[in-house]
């Protein structure tokens, strides 16, 4: 029993403490907003863990079988939603470049609390980094011993 919790203490660490993308851009969004919008924030990037590891935990290698051939499907649809997120920030910092009294007050209006949650939500369902680690998480302390 300890040996199978200091393996999942071990891969939890080991997926939560590298800083990303996705907590980068919660540091940021907390930054410009306030603490409420970045606790509602932080709270969708829990939801998402959780998710992940429920279905691990649930699932296991059981549900591994029924998930593999939707895979790839997932990672090009991944690609897809984080290509046209980068493609859109990408346009929105040109236009800000190209004239500088839009950069001053912003172009869009600020996320809300319910809003930064659905947002890192999604941001953190679709990350690869988030979705590659979960499988290794829950199997990271090996099979159960009976």
């Amino acid at each position: 029993m300890s040996t199978a919790l200091i393996a999942g203490l071990l891969a939890g660490y080991g997926i939560a403490m590298p800083v990303g993308g996705v907590a980068t851009y919660l540091v940021a969004l907390t930054a410009r907003t306030s603490l409420r919008t970045g606790a509602c924030a932080a709270l969708g990037i829990a939801t998402a863990d959780g998710l992940y590891a429920l279905v691990a935990a649930v699932g296991g290698t059981s549900l591994t079988r029924l998930i593999a051939p939707l895979m790839t499907p997932l990672r090009w649809a991944s690609v897809l939603v984080l290509l046209a997120l980068a493609a859109r920030g990408a346009a929105v910092a040109i236009r800000q470049y190209r004239d500088p009294g839009t950069a001053v007050g912003g172009t869009g209006t600020p996320l809300g609390p319910a809003r930064a949650y659905a947002a890192l939500l999604g941001l953190t369902l679709l990350n690869p980094a988030t979705r590659s680690a979960s499988p290794r998480s829950s199997s990271a302390a090996g099979p159960p011993r009976r």
